[in-house]
């Protein structure tokens, strides 16, 4: 993502509780910001010192490192830049400051949307949802390497599939969308933070409600990027009988604006992914073809296709493999492909540098064709 980006402010501090000693006045703008694209964190002091102020920002992540900028003497503030790699991969930073011989610190906390990390650890993870039962569970992962499994639904649904994750509600934690493949129709339930995901005491009913009770015939739901840089995902559409697809800007759970994106594509076709493939800030559009599965992308700005950027990132791909997925893998900031072969179950991982293969692998075998990774693309 582009520095020139904007943060996509969200949501609110989980608290602020500054241990005030010699320095005073410590304060930090904005106090929540949204992963997925490069921010800056302004960090002010009350009065100027004399002998110029370090401040530190401190991760939970191990691939991000430690910052140190300094306030210089005689100023107030200072505005610390924050890459993408910072702000995609790590679920917590720390800001403190020392002058004078003391040390001011708290939980001045800037708690990012980490796309596909359900547990908390900065890493993508996956998401599966049985078929038969409508189940959905978690296997985190810390990169390619699996670290366990848990259940978010254990209950199951079997009218209604994952179809997306986005934070609905503005509190960091992603929640379900699911979608009737009878009727469109698509609902959501609001997950209550990563270190619980489902928690059946407090939950009394499997839909929290609709997002769209009825949908026109044939749309589906085909990706939940960020369109319009504001912090909050969105909804694309694709129509199955005409390829034609539609976007809806949303306020969390508050459709807004919507509009036509594609038209005129070939049926044979459909969206995939929404990955980040140029690192501009904006999704860009990833579909394959159901016969050849052949994989094509198209860079775009928002809603607007870029002129001249439509590629072929697969010619071809080995038989029965679909792209389930776009997160992170490696933590290069950089959007990496998971692929799942649907007669055997296995899971593949392609990683990328934009759109140069950089390696490829397995994540699981030996996987139920039953389950299947949902939720991540």
């Amino acid at each position: 993502a582009a520095d020139t980006m904007n943060p996509g402010l969200s949501g609110t501090s989980p608290g602020i509780n500054v241990i005030v000693n010699a320095i005073t006045g410590l304060t930090v703008s904005p106090l929540s910001i949204v992963g997925g694209r490069a921010a800056s964190v302004t960090v002010t002091l009350a009065t100027s010192v004399n002998t110029g102020t370090n401040v530190n920002i401190t991760t939970n992540s191990p691939a991000v490192p430690s910052l140190t900028i300094t306030v210089p003497a005689g100023q107030t503030s200072v505005t610390v830049p924050l890459p993408t790699t910072v702000v995609d991969h790590v679920t917590k930073l720390t800001v403190s400051a020392f002058a004078n011989g003391a040390t001011l610190t708290g939980p001045l906390t800037l708690n990012p949307f980490i796309p596909f990390d359900f547990d908390g650890d900065g890493y993508a993870d996956l998401l599966l949802q049985q078929q038969s039962t409508g189940a959905v569970y978690f296997l985190p992962f810390r990169g390619v390497h699996q670290l366990g499994y848990g259940a978010i639904l254990p209950g199951g649904v079997t009218n209604f599939n994952v179809v997306g994750t986005p934070d609905l509600n503005g509190d960091f934690s992603h929640d379900l969308l699911m979608e009737s493949p009878t009727t469109g129709a698509v609902a959501y339930v609001l997950l209550d933070g990563a270190a619980t995901l489902y928690n059946p005491a407090t939950s009394s009913h499997l839909f929290n409600g609709y997002v769209f009770p009825m949908v026109p015939p044939g749309n589906r739901v085909a990706g939940t990027p960020d369109l319009n840089g504001d912090g909050k995902q969105d909804i694309i559409f694709e129509n199955q009988t005409t390829g034609d697809s539609t976007y809806t800007l949303m306020n969390g759970l508050i459709p807004g604006a919507s509009g036509p994106l594609f038209h005129g594509v070939s049926t044979d076709y459909h969206i995939v992914a929404t990955p980040d493939l140029n690192n501009d800030g904006y999704p860009d559009i990833l579909w394959q073809s159901k016969t050849t599965g052949k994989v094509v992308y198209l860079l775009m700005k928002g809603v607007t296709p870029i002129p001249n950027s439509f590629g072929t990132l697969f010619e071809t791909v080995q038989s029965g493999y679909v792209v389930v997925g776009a997160p992170d893998l490696n933590v290069d900031g950089n959007a990496d492909l998971v692929f799942q072969n649907v007669a055997t179950g296995d899971v593949s991982y392609v990683l990328l540098n934009g759109t140069t293969v950089t390696g490829f692998g397995f994540l699981l075998h030996g996987l139920s064709p039953d389950m299947r990774v949902v939720g991540i693309h």
